[in-house]
């Protein structure tokens, strides 16, 4: 969020989440741990570390132990321009469950379900929709990292954006 810093913690730019599909600012540039952009038509492999970019901006999806969230104290989740280590997360899929989503060479496929585990601390990016902010940013749902997340809080999905697929002769 843009603009929208933490009180507390870090003092960095909030990420925050919600219940519906239509909320703005939630399209992510996928890059590799060198901060390159993926080509056109290239995979990501199940388990390959990545660094989330918020499109459109130059703030990447970041993490750090030395914070608590504000709501549910967990890690602190936040939009941080600087690159480091912090920005790292590694792509679970969750393939038991998607078995006919799955493909021979093991990629993140649209609609997916996966976990992003923080790298730095092995905890895992999660939503919590009984922790909502109140003023200025009401009806937002705290973003966190946990090392047992509740239920599916910590399952996320690709759900839009611009999606390229290779053809194999």
């Amino acid at each position: 969020m843009p603009g929208v810093n933490y009180g507390t913690g870090s003092r960095q730019n909030a990420v925050t989440g919600a219940d519906e599909p239509t909320f703005s600012n939630t399209n992510f540039v996928v890059m590799t741990r060198k901060t390159q952009v993926l080509s056109r038509g290239a995979g990501v492999k199940c388990g390959s570390v990545v660094r989330l970019k918020l499109s459109g901006e130059n703030l990447f999806l970041h993490s750090h132990k030395a914070f608590e969230s504000p709501l549910s104290g967990n890690q602190e989740v936040t939009g941080f321009e600087v690159l480091d280590s912090g920005d790292e997360w590694q792509v679970e899929c969750i393939a038991a469950e998607n078995k006919e989503k799955s493909t021979e060479d093991n990629l993140w496929l649209r609609e997916m379900p996966i976990k992003l585990k923080h790298v730095d601390t092995g905890k895992y990016l999660q939503m919590l929709p009984n922790k909502a902010y109140d003023r200025p940013i009401s009806g937002h749902l705290e973003v966190s990292c946990a090392k047992a997340p509740e239920k599916n809080n910590h399952v996320f999905i690709a759900m839009e954006g611009f999606y390229f697929n290779q053809q194999k002769d």
